[in-house]
């Protein structure tokens, strides 16, 4: 019970930062939360999110790459990784050729 409480600490928190454009706060407190959790993949996507505001954009593609595939997140993590995209600078030849 006390694991599930700390788990909804760390996510309400997350999200606060997240609201204040606290971005980095919001990316050691999501690195923290894969670390207590290592089998949520919804930190990833939070540390990816927050890389991706921040302005770290290789970074967040690569780790919202690996969210794609989770069901919960699958749709949250295509819509962030589009806006990503849609900051870099240099578009990589992968993305053009695998989705159309």
């Amino acid at each position: 019970m006390e694991n599930t409480n700390n788990d909804k600490i760390v996510k309400s928190s997350i999200h606060y930062y997240c609201f204040n454009g606290l971005y980095r706060t919001m990316a050691s407190l999501a690195s923290e939360g894969q670390r207590m959790y290592p089998g949520d993949q919804t930190y990833r996507f939070y540390l990816g999110c927050s890389l991706a505001f921040e302005g770290r954009v290789q970074e967040a593609i690569r780790e919202l790459d690996r969210c794609v595939n989770d069901q919960d997140l699958k749709m949250a993590a295509t819509l962030a990784l589009i806006y990503s995209h849609s900051k870099c600078q240099i578009i990589g030849l992968y993305f053009l050729f695998h989705f159309p």
